[in-house]
């Protein structure tokens, strides 16, 4: 490609500069943690968790609760999600009814509602058509919650890091409390992990997997 005044301004915009061409090798994903070479302060994934142990996560087996494939912008995370687990979780809502209604009931609602950090009466009243980018992205979430081998990409990108850090926090601790199992999520923020939260974390970076106590 040629370089001109407009690249030049999207190419601000992304972690990897751009010269013209760009040539990337997806990372595979290993069965056990560890790859890459041992833990150390320069390779631990944002959040500063250490790798241990052995886990295999590429097939879709129930032996896991919750994965995070974390990493910089242009790093194939998505390509990674998609590859080694299957699209996305895709949610479908009905725009003459709110968001409320798309529920089994009001202590379902209520359940989900509180673990995304959403407000009942705010959000919940209104159609999911209605709501912003950020609010749409965590019904989405609260409607995938109590499934298996639920499958978000992007996930919290579209947040301030308050907002997400508190929506990360009440979602993995719904998926610990109910059971549910294969969920994966991929994403660019290292501040929503937490130890005790995750089951492993794959850092496209550094082509590391990280097993967490």
């Amino acid at each position: 490609m040629t370089l001109d005044d407009c690249t030049a301004m999207c190419d601000v915009l992304f972690d990897s500069a751009f010269h013209g061409r760009t040539v990337f090798v997806v990372p595979p994903l290993p069965e056990t943690s560890g790859t890459g070479g041992e833990s150390s302060e320069s390779a631990r994934p944002a959040g500063g968790v250490e790798g241990a142990g052995g886990i295999g996560v590429k097939s879709r087996d129930s032996t896991f609760r919750i994965g995070y494939i974390g990493g910089p912008s242009g790093s194939a995370k998505s390509v990674l999600l998609r590859y080694h687990f299957g699209e996305p979780t895709v949610v479908e809502w009905d725009h003459r009814f709110s968001v409320a209604d798309h529920f089994a009931g009001d202590a379902d609602f209520a359940q989900r509602f509180a673990a995304v950090g959403l407000n009942r009466r705010r959000h919940g009243q209104r159609r999911y058509n209605t709501l912003s980018t950020g609010e749409q992205h965590l019904a989405d979430l609260a409607r995938m919650l109590g499934h298996d081998s639920m499958l978000v990409d992007e996930f919290t990108s579209g947040l301030d890091p308050h907002t997400a850090r508190t929506a990360a926090r009440g979602i993995f601790d719904y998926i610990g409390k109910c059971g549910s199992t294969g969920a994966v999520f991929a994403g660019c923020r290292g501040d929503v992990i937490a130890p005790g939260s995750l089951d492993w974390v794959f850092d496209t970076e550094t082509g590391t997997l990280y097993e967490l106590p």
